[in-house]
């Protein structure tokens, strides 16, 4: 099982972080991705962490903030072929300049999704695709999914071939 960690920044629309490819960071049929995060404005859906590049079809998954008018909500999109895409929107209301641990989980098959802890949504759905593009925190590979992230991250952890349980997210 492998664990690919990052640590701290504040964005500002203008930075991001990409973090090359490598064979851990290919996901696919057992994982976890969790992101401590506070967002600073909602006028647009910002985009959080991603594996996630249209061009030449590379799309595996995204984290992004959408904009819900005076507070964001979050949703999870997902690709089992690289060309489609999937948005698994939840319903939960954010408040901004608050920070929120926000981890996805999947073991085969079902999608949890869990925030500061507590599971707020469970999906079944088939294998992500594993994509060769880099994953990005602060934005995707095109721009295409949204507006570059304006927050703060705090860590950003992904770990293959795991899923975790609820009572290890924290």
């Amino acid at each position: 099982n492998g664990v690919a960690k990052w640590q701290g920044r504040i964005f500002d629309e203008t930075a991001d972080i990409e973090i090359p490819n490598s064979g851990i960071l290919g996901i696919s049929t057992a994982y976890t991705i969790s992101v401590w995060c506070k967002q600073s404005v909602t006028n647009a859906q910002r985009i959080l962490f991603t594996k996630w590049n249209q061009t030449g079809n590379q799309r595996s998954w995204a984290m992004l903030f959408s904009a819900g008018g005076v507070n964001p909500t979050l949703t999870f999109y997902y690709s089992t072929d690289g060309v489609a895409s999937v948005a698994i929107a939840d319903a939960v209301t954010l408040v901004v300049d608050i920070f929120y641990l926000w981890t996805v989980t999947y073991d085969g098959t079902n999608l949890r999704q869990y925030l500061n802890s507590s599971l707020i949504a469970t999906t079944a759905i088939p294998a992500l695709f594993v994509s060769t593009s880099p994953v990005w925190v602060g934005r995707d590979g095109t721009g295409a999914l949204g507006t570059k992230f304006n927050g703060v991250v705090g860590g950003a952890l992904i770990w293959k071939g795991r899923s975790l349980i609820q009572s290890e997210i924290r």
